[in-house]
């Protein structure tokens, strides 16, 4: 992807701001075929291969999911190029989880792969400053309120 995409990207997250369905609506209509999802640390029932519907279906499960799990919600992103990737970090969601009297911040680094011009690898990396039990408070009421249950994905691409 060259770099004026890429800034048009940047702008139109930058724009998206504050809602998390949006912010991942500007990148879904560029998902590949199949799109990895990779956390680090490695997250073994949400890593891997999906096929483009099924990352779709992720990325808007996890949006509604998280925004649901906090009232009050904030959510925002700090949104940079480097080099050929889009970065989100930080990935900031906050406000008051739902099974909490008390305000948290969960901050994420998020690197958008690219190639050829589709989204081909999504990255997702905790900040190491978050709070133990803040990330304990924000995923109790993450399975309070269904839990985040995505689609399965394949430990490898298919050929």
């Amino acid at each position: 992807m060259d770099m004026y995409e890429l800034d048009r990207l940047r702008r139109e997250c930058e724009a998206a701001n504050g809602n998390f369905a949006q912010l991942w609506a500007v990148m879904t209509p560029l998902a590949a075929e199949w799109v990895e999802i990779r956390h680090e640390p490695p997250q073994p029932d949400l890593d891997g291969w999906r096929p483009r519907a099924d990352f779709t279906a992720y990325v808007e499960h996890e949006a509604a999911t998280f925004t649901k799990a906090f009232r009050d919600p904030s959510i925002g992103a700090e949104v940079r190029i480097e080099g050929e990737t889009l970065v989100w970090d930080p990935l900031r969601l906050a406000g008051e989880p739902l099974l909490s009297g008390e305000r948290v911040e969960i901050r994420y680094r998020v690197e958008m792969h690219f190639a050829d011009g589709e989204l081909v690898r999504v990255v997702g990396v905790p900040d190491p400053r978050n709070v133990k039990s803040d990330v304990i408070a924000w995923l109790k009421s993450v399975a309070a309120v269904g839990g985040f249950n995505p689609p399965a994905a394949q430990p490898q691409r298919p050929a």
